[in-house]
């Protein structure tokens, strides 16, 4: 920020001018101008830079583009030199077969580093339970591969509690098999009177009490009334209109007065 400046100059004239008197305006315009110059004064001083501190401030900075060094020079005569070391930047990189790096600088040092020390060699063992299997494809990436051999796995690669699960589901297992054999000997028993092609015993509920039980019945009812009526011949005595029929067995007739219907059962 630059000065801003306050004062106008009078420009005193002698006798017998009387353009510029010494009177209240003239004076207090000095007065107002001096007070203004003594505060610049008081801060200029208070905010002024210390010569000790001013001579700490770099007054210039050198480079050396042969040796890639600075030299910095300080206000008290000091200098301070910076190596940059740039002779030992790296101009060219080479790796030999083995995997070592060779590394040359600008001052012809050379560095080498052997990357192939930092990879590590893994060697995959087959074993009596697993067997390994390396791959590779056009990129030369290698894939691994384990796998199981079949039949390896025993009972001590297996969790504990596996044999008593694989134990308690058998005898699950068992426990449906034996409930649905008895429903099988059941639905045999209901339906023809057999368990496991045994005839039941009279203290079984099935005896005398299933399907082939009753089919045998309702058969033999069946033959029973085909045999009655293969045994009844009908006659018409055209003389008296009487209608006669000869049986061994007797039957039982109705006529039924709305149809007129000769309705008959076997007494």
């Amino acid at each position: 920020m630059g000065y801003t400046k306050t004062y106008t100059r009078i420009n005193w004239e002698n006798e017998p001018s009387v353009a510029t008197p010494i009177n209240e305006t003239n004076l207090n315009a000095m007065d107002y101008s001096l007070n203004m110059v003594d505060t610049a004064c008081q801060n200029l001083d208070t905010n002024k830079a210390e010569q000790s501190d001013l001579l700490q401030c770099v007054k210039g900075v050198t480079y050396n583009t042969t040796t890639g060094e600075f030299e910095f020079t300080w206000q008290n005569g000091t200098t301070l030199n910076v190596d940059l070391n740039i002779e030992k930047i790296p101009v060219s990189f080479s790796m030999d077969a083995n995997g070592v790096i060779t590394m040359t600088t600008s001052d012809g040092s050379t560095y080498t580093a052997d990357v192939g020390a930092l990879i590590k060699t893994y060697t995959f063992v087959d074993g009596s339970t697993i067997d390994f299997t390396v791959t590779t494809d056009g990129s030369g990436n290698k894939t691994i591969t384990a796998e199981v051999i079949d039949g390896s796995i025993t009972g001590a690669k297996l969790q504990p509690n596996y044999l008593a699960d694989v134990t308690t589901q058998a005898t699950i297992a068992t426990n449906a098999k034996n409930a649905a054999q008895g429903y099988s000997e059941d639905a045999e028993a209901w339906a023809v009177g057999e368990r496991g092609g045994a005839t039941v015993p009279s203290t079984d509920p099935t005896y005398e009490n299933n399907s082939k039980f009753y089919a045998g019945k309702a058969k033999d009812n069946y033959d029973e009334i085909i045999a009655y009526l293969n045994d009844v011949t009908f006659t018409v005595d055209f003389t008296t209109g009487h209608l006669t029929y000869a049986s061994s067995r007797p039957f039982g007739f109705e006529i039924d007065n709305t149809t007129g219907h000769l309705k008959w059962e076997v007494a």
